[in-house]
């Protein structure tokens, strides 16, 4: 309630309404985007560990140190992605956005299958460095899209859909698992979604211009 409060005072400030956001491509794309994003960010937090020790038969200290891994990629990507994406891909962060999120499904999809600790922990460690890659990449993209009247109100819509990937995911992996009994689909899912998070973007790769002003 008091993120919706400070959401709803942040748009008044502005001036434009939540409906006139709503009606904005580019916001509405970022925000499923980012939903998807946070839907495996989440979910490999929420029960990774549970996974290696149940289904993989590993012992907790071990499957710490793969979680750990996984830790340190996220850790790598937040402080490089921005300078390397500012650099090296401007105008370009769309494909970039793609492309990390679909290395990342793989990656996540590939720690199903994978038979050692080791593999595990440098399959997570790719996987959590081109998905912060994504997460970050797609935050950077109301300030370059949008026009500066909007751009406050539309980054915290924007993160509200994070928000709300943060609160479904765990409830699905649930479900998932405990219909199929199996983790399997759990992956297929995050993997999906990460798939989802880059596809979203894709009608923005042929839109460089800001987008026009948003009145009510």
């Amino acid at each position: 309630l008091t993120y919706q409060g400070l959401f709803h005072f942040i748009v008044q400030q502005n001036g434009c309404s939540t409906r006139a956001l709503w009606r904005n491509p580019t916001v509405l794309l970022l925000f499923f985007s980012v939903f998807c994003i946070n839907i495996p960010s989440y979910g490999l937090l929420a029960w990774l560990p549970k996974f290696f020790v149940q289904s993989m038969g590993m012992p907790i200290e071990v499957s710490g140190y793969i979680v750990a891994a996984g830790g340190a990629g996220i850790w790598l990507s937040s402080l490089c992605t921005g300078w390397l994406v500012g650099k090296y891909f401007h105008h370009r962060e769309p494909q970039v956005i793609l492309i990390c999120a679909l290395v990342s499904a793989a990656a996540i999809l590939g720690i199903f299958h994978t038979a050692t600790a080791v593999s595990a922990s440098i399959l997570l460690f790719v996987g959590e460095i081109f998905l912060m890659a994504t997460f970050v990449t797609a935050f950077t993209l109301p300030m370059k899209r949008l026009p500066e009247n909007i751009m406050g109100s539309a980054i915290g819509l924007i993160n509200t859909g994070g928000t709300l990937g943060g609160f479904v995911s765990p409830v699905v992996i649930g479900y998932l698992v405990g219909k199929s009994h199996s983790y399997e689909s759990a992956f297929i899912f995050l993997s999906l979604a990460m798939v989802c998070a880059g596809v979203a973007i894709v009608p923005l790769i042929k839109k460089p211009a800001p987008s026009l002003p948003v009145t009510d």
